[in-house]
């Protein structure tokens, strides 16, 4: 009965640890997306993408306000753009692309 009472305690826990790495996993890499091909490995199905945000070079109008502010303006603001992307990641290859 003891061993009964022990092997559904380590079942529950097992259960409960891979929904928390499955969890931890979409939360780092994002949701599967199961129409995507990796470019790399040509695996479809297991490509992960999320929303991510790349800083681009210096905006010009931005400049042009830090100038005219004499620098105040960069404390709120800085001086690089950002523009959003979406980054995938092949869960058989592990390759990390953007587009």
């Amino acid at each position: 009965m003891e061993t009964r009472v022990f092997l559904v305690v380590l079942f529950v826990v097992c259960l409960i640890l891979t929904l928390a790495i499955k969890a931890r996993r979409a939360s780092n890499f994002g949701a599967l997306n199961p129409a995507m091909v990796c470019p790399h490995c040509n695996s479809k199905g297991l490509i992960r993408t999320k929303q991510v945000t790349n800083k681009k070079g210096i905006s010009g109008g931005k400049a042009t306000a830090a100038v005219l502010t004499a620098g105040f303006s960069l404390l709120a603001t800085g001086l690089s753009r950002k523009e959003t992307a979406t980054q995938a990641r092949c869960g058989i290859c592990k390759n990390v692309w953007r587009f």
